[in-house]
């Protein structure tokens, strides 16, 4: 059975396997939507494929939207941001720039047309070991009901999405090229100097003076969106997620994220995470970046994350970014892709979306796995 639900109210949760998962954000996720993360516009539903029921959300054009829900975000906004602030030499930008342009018009000329099944919102999606989808029946039935939009899942790699990976190329999926990410587990063997490493910022946590508290506070939050947005929106991107202080309430207060905030007077770090699947993922992450980089803020605070996962003995999805730090605590890297499928597409839309991905994967996906 495969069902397609636009409304929460409406959904029939009867024998779902992941209901206790799933349910929390799409209760907060389905209606005004963009009253809770800024720039996203995307229509979101929840669709249920036999016993198991996703969010899913669809796009069309919304060139503004995050790049969590839009491949315009993704591959036009956010290279250009992050051209900006890592690529120095002047003839590598300019090719850079010329490969932007052409993304730019390849994804307009599809205008922006995407579906992402297994879309939390999140900038990471956290996927179970085993895929219990199928995925021939429900690209059968999305084609259908949206025929101008290829069909998408994110946040996918070889070390926990394995299965999903084989099912989906044997459906007809491709894949695009997304990002470099770190994965860690206390488990995991680890030289003398990242367990030195790891010592060394819980001493320097220890002898800070911060107090680590955990809220669950709407007017705290508000504090924490101040750090977020000067964190990921002023200092990175501001096509990054643009999450109210509200939305990241409605997370904790329905028992899916729990929030840690490291505070002198204020708060003046904090880490939002969540549990799903056997991994852990931390997208609601800031501090005070007025502070003095010398204050080892962020590896405190990265710190206090690490000792939750070695607590609970879970995978930690250490997400994208300072690899060289990442890689000095233990950490693994590991080729993040999106799949997406086209097939059903007018043959304009495919060669356009097959430039796409030649352009992210083939060669962009070698680069940034050079370069990790």
């Amino acid at each position: 059975m495969i069902a397609l639900y636009k409304d929460f109210q409406s959904i029939d949760w009867f024998r779902c396997e992941n209901r206790q998962e799933v349910e929390p954000f799409l209760q907060v996720m389905m209606g005004g939507l963009s009253e809770k993360i800024r720039n996203i516009h995307s229509e979101v539903y929840a669709i249920r494929t036999g016993n198991w029921i996703y969010p899913m959300t669809v796009t069309t054009e919304n060139y503004d939207d995050s790049w969590i829900v839009s491949p315009y975000g993704q591959y036009v906004i956010s290279l250009k941001d992050e051209l900006t602030q890592y690529i120095d030499s002047r003839f590598t930008r300019s090719i850079i720039r010329s490969i932007i342009r052409f993304l730019d018009g390849c994804i307009r000329r599809v205008k922006n047309r995407i579906i992402y099944i297994h879309n939390f919102l999140v900038s990471t999606n956290l996927y179970a070991s085993k895929c219990e989808m199928d995925v021939e029946k429900i690209t059968a039935f999305l084609a259908q009901e949206f025929p101008e939009h290829a069909i998408g899942f994110r946040s996918l790699n070889e070390k926990t999405a394995s299965d999903w990976i084989d099912q989906l190329k044997d459906g007809g999926y491709q894949p695009y090229g997304s990002r470099v990410i770190y994965y860690w587990h206390s488990a995991d063997r680890m030289t003398k100097g990242q367990k030195k490493d790891h010592a060394r910022d819980r001493s320097n946590f220890k002898k800070s003076g911060l107090i680590k508290k955990e809220i669950l506070n709407e007017i705290d939050m508000d504090e924490c969106e101040r750090l977020y947005d000067k964190l990921y929106l002023q200092k990175y991107s501001p096509n990054n997620p643009q999450y109210t202080a509200h939305f990241m309430y409605e997370m904790c207060r329905n028992g899916r994220f729990d929030m840690i905030t490291l505070n002198h007077d204020t708060c003046v770090a904090f880490g939002g995470y969540f549990i799903m699947n056997d991994q852990m993922a931390t997208p609601f992450f800031g501090w005070d970046t007025d502070l003095d980089e010398k204050t080892g803020i962020y590896r405190m605070l990265s710190n206090q994350l690490y000792e939750v996962a070695r607590e609970k003995k879970i995978l930690m999805n250490n997400s994208g970014g300072a690899g060289s730090y990442k890689k000095a605590r233990g950490c693994q890297p590991e080729m993040e892709y999106s799949y997406i499928y086209t097939k059903h597409l007018p043959i304009k839309d495919r060669l356009n979306w097959q430039a796409i991905q030649f352009l992210t994967y083939t060669v962009g996906s070698r680069i940034l796995w050079k370069f990790r």
